[in-house]
């Protein structure tokens, strides 16, 4: 979960962090990135794992997946 005004740039720096594959699983287009960041970060703010990362089920995967703009 995060933001950024370049997905293909942003998915490169974070793949350079992980010891594993980066898989993208989607992209939401947004006229208010901080907005939605900080409203999906307190939606899941119990499943937060460290920092930026989250553990979500496919279920709270499915929720990002409805939308494609915000």
């Amino acid at each position: 979960m995060g933001r950024s005004n370049s997905v293909g740039r942003r998915a490169c720096e974070i793949a350079l962090q992980l010891p594993e594959r980066l898989d993208l699983v989607h992209e939401i287009k947004t006229d208010d990135p901080e907005g939605i960041e900080s409203y999906r970060h307190k939606r899941f703010s119990s499943k937060r794992a460290n920092g930026e990362w989250f553990t979500l089920s496919t279920d709270d995967v499915s929720v990002f997946r409805r939308r494609s703009y915000m």
